[in-house]
């Protein structure tokens, strides 16, 4: 029985036309972002996230590593995360199912990211 739908695996494939290495800086920022759990987000305002959409594979995006909005998103899924899976623990130890209705998980709101 599966209780998360926490990501076991993952292939990033990167764009081969990308040879700038502030842009694979960039891309890499960006697919790690979605190791930690983060969402793409192409309605932020430029410069706010490395999950934001990137201008080509010529153009640098300016975004080294996390920002402050990532890092306040990733804080605020794995407060998320340890809550639903204290409560499935709660559940499995009560003999209770545990059922995944298959909903896709809830896009979270922003805040610090404009847009």
């Amino acid at each position: 029985m599966k209780i998360d739908r926490m990501i076991d695996y993952a292939v990033i494939v990167v764009d081969f036309k990308a040879k700038n290495p502030e842009v694979l800086t960039n891309v890499l920022a960006h697919e790690i972002g979605h190791t930690l759990g983060l969402l793409d987000c192409y309605q932020c305002s430029n410069g706010s996230t490395a999950m934001g959409l990137m201008k080509g594979a010529d153009d640098s995006n300016g975004i080294e590593g996390p920002t402050a909005c990532d890092k306040q998103a990733v804080r605020s899924a794995y407060r998320e995360l340890l809550a639903r899976g204290t409560q499935a623990v709660s559940a499995i130890s009560l003999n209770k199912t545990v059922e995944d209705d298959g909903e896709e998980p809830k896009r979270m709101t922003r805040r610090c990211y404009g847009g």
